[in-house]
């Protein structure tokens, strides 16, 4: 390539006009199980920013988003069934307003007495709203806030009964790590740095999230390390029942907060 064509590519390339979004997990294909626990622990972790279209140079800045809420408007939660016990006491409790049913014949006609039970709680109605919805992985209580607010959830069951709720986190702290390359070095240098590097630290976010542009020019690879994960003061989950700031969706079929994206930016012809 020419040098004034280099120049051309490079100018065009710098303002990072045009990200190619990338999730961080746990697999190649970008989907799935969301990964961001601990340091990186393999050189194939995080994201690659050098395979946008097709070429070996990594990209000269990249997009950085971290979400923490489905929508940063409200927070949102999926109470999905556990093990259900019929003649059980079901109860969610939000920000201390209890919403309680005793379970019919199913887990899905439990989740319709717990939408019809909301209104008859009107403290509680006047922060979320519960909705059934039937998706890929079964019926769960969709539970969503009415304003931009946080509100705290609590699951409880009187006897055998389960439940598993999902929520959005209120806040995180970020580190990213960088994974440079290593083209070339001086004759009297061996090897350069190899492996992971801390890039920054950049410390409690909240539930609004976190969006920022990354000089990326000499990396490979690009992790955020999400910890302190914390919801809101009040959550919590009795008994055998779970609450967790993360939603799996190879377990539930959903997609809600806590999610790391990146997206290198490349040629835009």
């Amino acid at each position: 390539m020419a040098t004034y064509e280099k120049i051309n590519l490079l100018n065009a390339l710098i303002p990072g006009r045009y990200p190619v979004w990338k999730e961080q997990t746990t697999g190649s294909s970008y989907s799935g199980d969301p990964s961001f626990t601990g340091a990186p622990a393999t050189g194939g972790a995080g994201c690659s920013l050098a395979d946008g279209q097709g070429q070996s140079y990594s990209s000269i800045v990249s997009r950085l988003a971290v979400q923490l809420r489905e929508d940063v408007s409200r927070r949102t939660v999926r109470v999905h069934e556990g093990t259900y016990s019929i003649g059980d006491t079901y109860t969610i409790t939000v920000s201390g307003n209890a919403v309680a049913v005793v379970g019919g014949a199913t887990w899905a006609a439990c989740v319709a007495q717990l939408v019809a039970a909301l209104p008859g709680v009107p403290a509680a109605d006047a922060l979320v709203s519960f909705t059934a919805v039937v998706g890929t992985f079964g019926t769960y209580l969709l539970i969503q806030g009415r304003a931009e607010a946080d509100y705290s959830i609590g699951i409880t069951t009187a006897a055998a009964g389960i439940m598993k709720a999902y929520a959005d986190p209120t806040s995180a702290s970020v580190r990213i790590f960088s994974y440079p390359r290593n083209a070339t070095t001086e004759s009297t240098v061996t090897y350069g740095p190899s492996g992971w590097l801390l890039f920054a630290d950049i410390g409690a976010i909240d539930y609004r999230g976190y969006y920022d542009a990354v000089q990326t020019a000499a990396w490979d690879r690009g992790y955020v390390e999400c910890y302190s994960v914390t919801g809101v003061a009040g959550d919590a989950a009795a008994g055998a029942n779970t609450l967790a700031y993360l939603d799996n969706p190879s377990t539930t079929g959903t997609r809600t907060g806590l999610r790391v994206f990146w997206g290198p930016c490349y040629d835009e012809v």
